[in-house]
Protein backbone atom coordinates (compact mmCIF):
# COMPACT_ATOMS: atom_id res chain seq x y z
CA UNK A 1 0.00 0.00 0.00
CA UNK A 2 1.23 3.67 -1.03
CA UNK A 3 0.41 5.15 2.35
CA UNK A 4 2.60 2.51 4.21
CA UNK A 5 5.33 3.04 2.01
CA UNK A 6 4.81 6.83 2.42
CA UNK A 7 4.68 6.50 6.47
CA UNK A 8 7.25 4.43 6.07
CA UNK A 9 10.29 6.11 3.90
CA UNK A 10 9.63 9.87 4.69
CA UNK A 11 12.09 10.38 7.78
CA UNK A 12 14.66 8.01 5.59
CA UNK A 13 14.01 10.58 2.67
CA UNK A 14 14.42 13.39 4.70
CA UNK A 15 17.84 12.09 6.51
CA UNK A 16 19.38 11.10 2.20
CA UNK A 17 18.16 14.44 0.87
CA UNK A 18 19.88 16.55 3.46
CA UNK A 19 23.23 14.76 3.82
CA UNK A 20 23.91 13.89 0.05
CA UNK A 21 26.40 16.45 -1.03
CA UNK A 22 26.17 15.22 -4.36
CA UNK A 23 23.63 17.14 -6.80
CA UNK A 24 22.77 14.81 -9.42
CA UNK A 25 22.17 12.49 -6.95
CA UNK A 26 20.46 14.72 -4.35
CA UNK A 27 17.92 15.56 -7.45
CA UNK A 28 17.42 11.88 -8.16
CA UNK A 29 16.02 11.50 -4.74
CA UNK A 30 14.02 14.04 -4.96
CA UNK A 31 12.47 13.00 -8.05
CA UNK A 32 11.60 9.43 -6.41
CA UNK A 33 9.84 11.19 -3.19
CA UNK A 34 7.79 13.53 -6.13
CA UNK A 35 6.17 10.20 -7.46
CA UNK A 36 5.52 8.52 -4.27
CA UNK A 37 4.21 11.21 -2.87
CA UNK A 38 2.76 13.06 -5.69
CA UNK A 39 4.48 16.07 -5.58
CA UNK A 40 6.12 18.32 -7.69
CA UNK A 41 9.38 20.39 -6.83
CA UNK A 42 11.89 20.46 -9.98
CA UNK A 43 11.86 18.87 -13.29
CA UNK A 44 13.79 16.36 -14.54
CA UNK A 45 15.87 18.16 -16.70
CA UNK A 46 16.62 20.74 -14.11
CA UNK A 47 18.60 17.84 -12.62
CA UNK A 48 20.15 16.15 -15.90
CA UNK A 49 21.69 19.92 -15.94
CA UNK A 50 22.68 20.38 -12.34
CA UNK A 51 20.86 23.20 -11.88
CA UNK A 52 22.23 23.98 -8.07
CA UNK A 53 19.76 26.68 -7.27
CA UNK A 54 16.45 24.58 -8.56
CA UNK A 55 17.64 21.66 -7.09
CA UNK A 56 18.81 23.25 -3.31
CA UNK A 57 15.07 24.62 -3.59
CA UNK A 58 13.51 21.65 -4.31
CA UNK A 59 15.41 20.13 -1.29
CA UNK A 60 14.34 22.54 0.79
CA UNK A 61 10.82 22.12 -0.17
CA UNK A 62 11.01 18.75 0.11
CA UNK A 63 12.74 18.98 3.40
CA UNK A 64 9.84 21.15 4.44
CA UNK A 65 7.00 19.19 2.93
CA UNK A 66 8.04 15.48 4.33
CA UNK A 67 8.71 16.73 7.88
CA UNK A 68 4.88 17.88 7.67
CA UNK A 69 3.82 14.66 6.54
Amino acid sequence: DKEIICKKTKNIFVQAIEREKDLYTCGIIIEAVQILFGKRWISSSAVENIELEKIEKARKAAVRFLNKY
